[in-house]
């Protein structure tokens, strides 16, 4: 899919890239992934967390400057480079690898990010998952790109490589383990709990021009959702803002009976611009789609959340780009989240999820059938 949030300035103007997002995502290890817990976003929720990433922070710069290379030697790493990039002996390997199961994240990490654990371990106990698989399985009906891996596997021979290589499932399936992120401590959940959004990023490829979308798009996402249906909690669909609105309409009718949350979103800059709206509105998706259940297609733009078949585009050079002027919002994004319930649809029946798959056109109406 096209997505603003992914695009890229060139001579032709603003082109898809492959892995971009993803890369863009992966390097904002602040706000968009932090497996470990330990960012100042995750830890800056307490004073006692907030201390305790300070005189982390201090004891990886005293580390930095007591490896300092003399004179005309090369510059040490950042702490956050060295955290990202260890020196391989100074690396823990997680012997599952030899064994065939997937290594974790913090099994690759340098060993001073061992006291970083047991800082989150003391004092976020409860909300600190250890043991984080680095890919997630993706499903889709064309063979998936695989960006890099997420650690270095030069010590395996280029066995995490190929372990991350897509293989067909059956026909129209292919199925590839993709790099796991995860998101900082969330702490405006439901109830006051701590939670965290485990997701992987699937590209097309190649990446479409959201004024270009057709009616086999359209199924197409709806296919990719089935396909995945089993794997995920919710689905968030990054998509250009042309068509946006048309897209978000038409998986409403495509995805039958459904029971999870399906959200549409873009942006009006790229996430590649310095100041964008990209950011806000893919973390309220995820944080949205990750945290409450429900089971609609919908779209989300400038803190609000719409029924997806009763959105239209009202502005191509504002924020506020998307309205519903015939039906209230799902939901509000604000200082807290606020869903509204009683307009939200429920399942009446309990028979399984289905997508659309098969179109029909004549020459007055367009049919989606299964």
């Amino acid at each position: 899919m096209e997505f603003a949030t992914g695009m890229l300035s060139s001579d032709a103007g603003y082109t898809p890239e492959p892995f971009f997002l993803f890369e863009t995502l992966r390097s904002q290890t602040s706000r968009f992934h932090d497996p470990l817990g330990d960012s100042l976003l995750s830890k800056g929720r307490s004073v006692e967390g907030f201390r305790a990433w300070s005189e982390n922070q201090s004891r990886d710069q005293s580390r930095s400057r007591a490896t300092s290379p003399q004179r005309g030697g090369r510059a040490p790493l950042s702490p956050s480079e060295s955290s990202l990039n260890p020196p391989r002996g100074l690396q823990r390997r997680d012997p599952s690898i030899t064994s065939g199961r997937t290594p974790v994240i913090h099994e690759v990490l340098k060993e001073h990010s061992r006291q970083a654990l047991s800082d989150i371990e003391s004092v976020d106990a409860p909300h600190s998952p250890l043991e984080i698989s680095s890919t997630l399985p993706v499903r889709s009906t064309r063979p998936v790109q695989v960006p890099p891996p997420l650690g270095d596997d030069e010590e395996d021979g280029g066995r995490g490589r190929s372990m991350n290589k897509c293989k067909k499932i059956r026909d129209n399936c292919y199925e590839a383990a993709l790099p796991s992120l995860v998101t900082p401590v969330l702490s405006t959940a439901p109830g006051g709990n701590v939670k965290r959004i485990r997701y992987a990023v699937l590209e097309w490829n190649p990446l479409l021009d959201s004024s270009n979308m057709e009616i086999a798009d359209w199924i197409r996402i709806a296919e990719e959702i089935e396909l995945n249906y089993h794997l995920f909690d919710a689905f968030v669909v990054l998509h250009g803002t042309d068509t946006m609105c048309y897209s978000s309409s038409a998986l409403s009718f495509l995805l039958e009976d459904l029971g999870k949350t399906v959200i549409l979103t873009g942006a009006q800059i790229p996430l590649s611009q310095l100041r964008n709206d990209a950011v806000e509105n893919l973390l309220g998706a995820l944080s949205i789609a990750g945290q409450y259940l429900i089971p609609e297609c919908c779209l989300f733009f400038n803190h609000t959340l719409y029924r997806g078949n009763r959105v239209s585009k009202v502005s191509s050079s504002d924020f506020d780009a998307f309205d519903s002027p015939n039906f209230l919002p799902l939901a509000k994004v604000g200082i807290d989240i606020e869903i509204n319930w009683a307009d939200v649809v429920r399942p009446i029946s309990q028979r399984a999820f289905k997508a659309h798959k098969r179109q029909f056109v004549d020459s007055n109406q367009v049919f989606a059938h299964g």
